[in-house]
């Protein structure tokens, strides 16, 4: 398998969220390096990503944080959006790419 570093260890952080049994990261693992690996396999199921998450992004125009005071933070926008989850899980990033006309 001929996979980056930096995607090993995104793959092994999804593994630790997944589960917290070392049995069942192990084998999240293999299905996950098996798919990236094999990007044929994606395309024939309709995909774009392993992440279930990641395609549901591709139609979202708006972000929404919402507090105990209600919407603090709305965020419309025209572009391309992915997300990451970082520092183990706990921070969520959201990046948004200007749609190029």
């Amino acid at each position: 398998m001929n996979l980056s570093k930096e995607t090993l260890e995104l793959i092994e952080k999804e593994a630790r969220l997944f589960s917290d049994k070392p049995a069942e990261q192990y084998h999240f693992i293999q299905v996950i390096k098996y798919l990236k690996s094999n990007p044929a396999i994606l395309a024939s199921a309709g995909l774009t990503s392993v992440s279930p998450l990641s395609d549901a992004w591709v139609k979202v125009n708006r972000i929404e944080v919402i507090d105990k005071k209600g919407r603090s933070y709305v965020k419309y926008f025209d572009g391309k959006v992915e997300q990451s989850l970082q520092d183990e899980g706990r921070t969520l990033k959201i990046f948004i790419t200007p749609q190029t006309k």
